[in-house]
């Protein structure tokens, strides 16, 4: 979920409140775990993303630690539990209890958006982020392909290296529209073919696995009002709006 989004957190907050009541049980056995001595915990802080090197938003939204708690402290806090509240609470993380919250009224939510450090890491290259990211819709915006590949961290002559045989021609800043097109068809697909064919990289996308330690991965999705296993979103590949600002970034959403 967008923890920028005023929306996104009150839905996390629901379905927090929702667990703790237990009056749905339905949920439970949905993570399989006994609801007693159990409860969702919201996530309000940032963890260390291990390929990202920096601290930022985890896959998991809510969590599930098992500890003591009355039930007058339950009402207390109106069913609400988040990670602060744990800091004087005696408890145990339940590792794979991750749930990702996604807003019940949209569909417009970003799965993920991958940064030039980060897209390297997982693609082994940054050309397909540049492919991916090329201006094809004007022939005016062609200039600005430079600033693409330098944003990318890569040149023409590594850009051509790699995209020749596939367009069967060379590859320079003069390279027609009708190419650049093709380039950036190109590359979406194989970015998707990829994630989709890898099985470490889309649970690395997906639930965070590889990129961040436990309860804070997503083995489960909240979404349209049901809890279920998360899984593999159908997706298309978007260019990130920061482009004209020289913030290159790949963003998966669903189709």
């Amino acid at each position: 979920m967008n923890k920028g989004t005023k929306e996104g957190k009150l839905e996390e907050i629901y379905l927090t409140k929702k667990l703790n009541k237990k009056i749905d049980k339905s949920l439970w056995k949905v993570l399989q775990i006994d609801s007693k001595k159990h409860y969702a915990v919201h996530v309000t802080t940032l963890k260390y993303g291990a390929v990202n090197k920096k601290k930022i938003w985890p896959k998991a939204d809510i969590f599930i630690v098992k500890s003591e708690i009355t039930n007058n402290k339950l009402k207390e806090k109106n069913y609400y539990l988040c990670e602060h509240d744990l800091k004087n609470i005696s408890h145990t993380s339940i590792p794979l209890s991750g749930i990702s919250v996604k807003r019940r009224d949209s569909k417009r939510f970003q799965i993920m958006k991958i940064g030039v450090s980060t897209f390297r890491k997982l693609f082994n290259n940054t050309e397909l982020g540049a492919g991916a990211s090329i201006y094809c819709l004007n022939s005016n915006d062609i200039y600005k392909n430079e600033s693409v590949l330098n944003g990318w961290k890569t040149n023409w002559v590594r850009f051509d290296a790699f995209f020749n045989k596939l367009v069967d021609e060379n590859i320079n800043i003069n390279t027609s529209l009708k190419t650049f097109k093709k380039i950036k068809k190109i590359s979406n697909h194989m970015i998707k073919e990829s994630i989709e064919k890898d099985t470490k990289l889309s649970d690395f996308i997906f639930k965070g696995i590889g990129n961040f330690n436990e309860p804070y991965t997503a083995n489960y999705i909240f979404e349209d009002n049901k809890l279920k296993l998360n899984y593999y979103l159908p997706f298309k590949i978007t260019t990130g709006s920061g482009r004209s600002k020289g913030v290159f970034t790949v963003v998966l959403k669903p189709e």
